[in-house]
């Protein structure tokens, strides 16, 4: 028995979404498509459903929940029509054509003028689920159908776990940000209101409508200082709205609120562990020794340093410069996961005074020598060494500080892109901070620390004990520490000549020379000339470069910003997240 021939292609579903009242096209394209999938064989009738859903999902995603209702005997149809039969009996065909002819079209739909202007791309088949409610959802597709988009649906929610989403609303490339506790995203583009709860199934037009969402607001209390949700965010400045509509800025600022606000944070202990880091490493394909001659000083020294990948790859390599300061960089190493990734060549290095570059501890208080000036000369000269023209800077902790100030007040030629990760804007900013989270220690603890701290008796094993308590909370949340951050902290310990001169003994009360030093006057300076790839900040939940630490990198500059938190990282997310940390970093790096 031969088969009929396919149906002719249908003609291409316009790029629009129709609001009230019904374009004529709508309900004409939608009876000529119930008539062809009709006269299609099986074979064919997969093909159609999915040319018919991409039509339907268009719609839909653009009504307001009464226009859903109205809708709702079309629909019905529809599902009907899509059930995948061999052929259409004379009765069934009688029976649909009685059914459509019911579907009287709206008011003043013939004389209805031409549809507004596009609010979103058709959704594909495949990802119509993260829009449409489940419900809706089977009640339209076959089951078979059904099944293959809820799984598609699933693959790409875990894909975006990040909590990144396209609002399919305004379809501007706004961010979603995810509140894991109720399972609520919400589009934070001003007016759009379009919120889809993972616990209810449903996309809601008014978060007010979500029960999840209810409860959760109710259990939140009346002041909260920090009511940004904790898992992966994302945030975007307005300096360049073009690129990245998003929340105004007094609005970020009323959510994280006010400097002085108490900490509102949930007990870390008693928190989710992060996952931590867990893949073997790339092995550095050059590793060296760079000159160095202390500027105004008659002392020479060498910059140790490897290099993950090749500078002549063609990709901008990134240069990494570590905390402490003279803490040396091997945690972290899991930078150069971004070169396994993404391609992307690595240089780290230890700065002058730890790690395997040249010791003075001689030195030690010589608040002359070391200086940010210092460290800032020495990134010059490794970059002249390495030959380095074009590349990206990423600065951790005292690093990020230190690569916000170099761009700002060098502007060196060539930078493309700025990573600023767990950096406090000044030490001011970092001892405040860091006092608030200890002010919400267990008592007991907090009475350790004052007690020796009086006393004089801060080198005592009961000291450390409680400062520990407090580390586990804020600087690294893993159970137990990986030997890239212990090695480290070891090495500094044996020879603390930097950190003690520059930063002290104690992130409560800095008494070394960068205690007033502040980069927040120099951000106006980061203009998109002076870092066109734009601004990529990072933090942790528990940091202690909260987020009030950071927000000045966030509202000073007039290039692009991005913001991302790390919901179960303290000061190490490279470490503690390595993944969300990895893939955070190499998608900024590479768009």
């Amino acid at each position: 028995m031969n088969q009929p021939a396919p149906p002719a292609p249908l003609p291409a579903v316009p790029p629009i979404l129709l609001r009230w009242p019904y374009h004529e096209w709508t309900i004409a394209m939608i009876r000529r498509m119930i008539t062809q999938i009709d006269a299609s064989v099986r074979m064919f009738a997969d093909d159609r459903k999915r040319e018919l859903w991409n039509l339907l999902v268009g719609v839909l995603a653009g009504l307001t929940p009464q226009e859903r209702t109205t809708l709702e005997a079309q629909m019905n149809v529809l599902a009907t029509s899509t059930r995948g039969m061999s052929r259409t009996s004379q009765s069934e065909q009688r029976r649909r054509s009685r059914l459509l002819a019911d579907i009287a079209p709206p008011p003043g739909f013939l004389s209805a003028p031409t549809p507004p202007a596009p609010r979103m791309a058709p959704l594909s088949y495949e990802a119509a689920s993260t829009v449409v409610a489940m419900e809706d959802l089977q009640r339209i597709l076959p089951q078979d159908a059904f099944e293959r988009v809820n799984e598609a649906a699933m693959q790409r929610m875990l894909s975006e776990s990040e909590g990144f989403r396209t609002c399919p609303r305004c379809a501007l490339g706004c961010v979603y940000v995810e509140v894991p506790a109720s399972g609520r995203i919400e589009c934070v583009r001003e007016g759009c209101g379009l919120n889809y709860c993972y616990n209810c199934n449903v996309l809601y037009h008014e978060e007010r409508d979500c029960d999840t969402y209810r409860r959760e607001r109710a259990r939140e209390p009346a002041e909260q200082g920090m009511s940004l949700p904790p898992n992966v965010i994302a945030l975007y400045n307005i300096k360049a709205p073009h690129f990245y509509p998003c929340l105004p800025i007094s609005r970020i600022t009323r959510l994280m609120g006010r400097t002085g606000s108490p900490m509102a944070l949930p007990d870390s202990t008693t928190y989710p562990k992060p996952p931590g880091q867990e893949r073997p490493y790339p092995k550095p394909t050059k590793t060296g020794r760079a000159p160095f001659k202390i500027p105004n000083r008659d002392l020479h020294g060498e910059t140790a340093f490897e290099i993950y990948g090749d500078l002549e790859s063609g990709k901008v390599p990134l240069i990494a410069l570590h905390g402490g300061p003279g803490i040396p960089h091997g945690y972290l190493l899991p930078v150069s996961l971004v070169l396994t990734d993404y391609g992307i060549p690595v240089v780290m290095y230890d700065q002058i005074g730890c790690g395997e570059s040249t010791h003075f501890p001689d030195h030690m208080g010589d608040t002359t020598l070391w200086t940010p000036e210092l460290f800032m000369a020495e990134l010059d000269n490794l970059r002249q060494t390495l030959r380095i023209k074009k590349f990206d800077l990423l600065g951790q902790s005292w690093g990020g500080m230190l690569a916000a100030l170099y761009t700002a007040t060098m502007q060196p030629v060539g930078l493309r892109k700025l990573i600023i990760s767990n950096s406090p804007v000044s030490m001011k900013a970092w001892m405040e901070a860091a006092n608030k989270l200890r002010a919400a220690l267990p008592a007991d603890i907090q009475n350790v620390l004052s007690r020796c701290e009086k006393e004089g008796k801060t080198d005592t094993p009961e000291y450390e004990a409680a400062t520990n308590e407090f580390n586990k909370r804020h600087s690294c949340r893993l159970d137990i520490h990986p030997k890239e951050l212990v090695e480290p902290f070891q090495a500094w310990m044996s020879d603390p000549t930097v950190c003690m001169t520059m930063f002290g003994a104690s992130d409560f009360e800095i008494s070394g020379s960068l205690k007033s030093f502040s980069v927040e006057e120099d951000l106006k300076r980061l203009t998109v000339e002076v870092v066109p790839g734009g601004i990529l900040l990072m933090n942790g939940y528990f940091d202690v470069a909260q987020d009030e630490c950071m927000m000045p990198f966030f509202k000073e500059p007039s290039t692009k910003v991005k913001w991302v938190r790390f919901g179960l990282s303290s000061h190490c997310p490279q470490l503690e997240e390595t993944e969300k940390f990895i893939q955070a970093l190499g998608s900024f790096l590479e768009n």
